[in-house]
């Protein structure tokens, strides 16, 4: 399998994304209706999958998840917001396995992180492109 190796840029990702969350948490209204719960939800989502998308493409280093997923991506010719889709339910089934709780929001956020993931990875791509082109 591909080797990826820590960086200083995974051990900042994993206390800086628990700290931003703690802090975003205390700074929200907590929603009152179900349906800003899913508008929350589906934002959340959104920013989640297009961050894993800069900070990858920016090679600020990688997590857990993304390190698996950069590794598979490699190795694999697989699309890889099928990848990342395959590590989140294979997650969610293991936690649920575990006794974890499982709703329709950590169902659906198994299902649609691998695709934001891959779009916004794609997208950077198109970008990082055009601005070399721009630079020659």
């Amino acid at each position: 399998m591909a080797r990826i190796k820590p960086t200083s840029g995974t051990v900042i990702n994993i206390v800086v994304i628990g700290l931003i969350i703690d802090i975003v948490m205390l700074l929200l209204p907590n929603p009152a209706s179900l349906i800003f719960r899913y508008i929350y939800l589906f934002l959340g989502l959104m920013v989640f999958g297009f961050g894993v998308g800069v900070y990858i493409s920016a090679q600020c280093g990688t997590g857990p998840r993304d390190s698996l997923m950069v590794a598979l991506d490699k190795k694999l010719n697989v699309d890889i917001s099928w990848i990342r889709t395959s590590i989140e339910v294979f997650i969610l089934i293991i936690g649920y396995l575990l006794g974890g709780p499982v709703g329709i929001g950590t169902i659906l956020s198994a299902f649609i992180i691998g695709p934001i993931v891959g779009f916004s990875l794609r997208l950077m791509n198109l970008f990082s492109r055009k601005q070399e082109e721009v630079s020659v």
